[in-house]
């Protein structure tokens, strides 16, 4: 895997920090697109689960790990949801970004950029998922399952989108930094959770949602140069 090309340092700063998210963006789509039958077999395994879920054993422990009576846990779980979604990446990489660009550090730059480019492509992938299967939430009346392509938020319970968009940048940020890396991917968890205890989410939506955004966010996280993880790549004999 190749890095991304320096930019000559005549060149306009926003001409150089554009090429740096460019080089990175095709990086770890080059990592990306040769694993979408990985995206696809997330997704069969969690659905084919949540389909053979006849003794509902996902729905009692959801039951098991909500606590609705608990106001300051709900108040929480409240908060992790709103910030804890997209938001979250996008601050977390301006953040870096900034601090990259006042200490003269590529590498935060880099790892700026994996973060917010692994949470966009995610948020793209689940969203395609989420409308088509129509899975009912568990705070929907109707029974529990699949109830096809629908537009309503109210079936769009797999896979959990805050789950996935948590994970992807955590991801990303753990493969580039682990030390930066293992409280982002807790952030997660507790978010992931968050919607758990809001009654939003089953918790196979939410292990389908983590596993796809962890697979997004290593791939653009060992895109970045110097990164801790590497994606395993075929190599191509001539």
């Amino acid at each position: 895997m190749t890095s991304p090309a320096p930019e000559p340092q005549n060149s306009p700063a926003w001409r150089r920090y554009g090429r740096e998210g460019l080089s990175l963006w095709r990086l770890g789509l080059a990592q990306l697109l040769p694993r979408w039958w990985q995206v696809f077999l997330i997704a069969g395994i969690g659905a084919a689960l949540v389909l053979g879920d006849r003794g509902d054993w996902d729905n009692q422990l959801l039951q098991q790990i909500r606590q609705p009576d608990n106001e300051a846990l709900t108040q929480t779980a409240k908060s992790l949801s709103f910030w804890g979604d997209v938001i979250w990446a996008v601050i977390l990489a301006l953040v870096l970004f900034v601090v990259g660009v006042v200490f003269g550090c590529p590498r935060w730059r880099q790892i700026a950029w994996a973060c917010l480019l692994a949470v966009l492509a995610s948020t793209v992938i689940v969203n395609v998922f989420r409308p088509t299967l129509g899975r009912a939430r568990p705070n929907n009346p109707v029974p529990n399952g699949f109830y096809g392509p629908h537009l309503s938020h109210a079936y769009h319970s797999f896979p959990s989108g805050h789950a996935t968009s948590a994970f992807a940048p955590a991801a990303a940020i753990a493969a580039a930094s682990p030390l930066i890396g293992v409280p982002c991917l807790l952030f997660a968890g507790s978010v992931s959770w968050s919607r758990m205890q809001l009654n939003q989410h089953h918790p196979l939506d939410i292990m389908t949602g983590a596993a796809l955004g962890t697979l997004i966010g290593l791939c653009f996280g060992s895109a970045v140069p110097g990164a801790k993880f590497r994606m395993r790549r075929k190599r191509r004999r001539d």
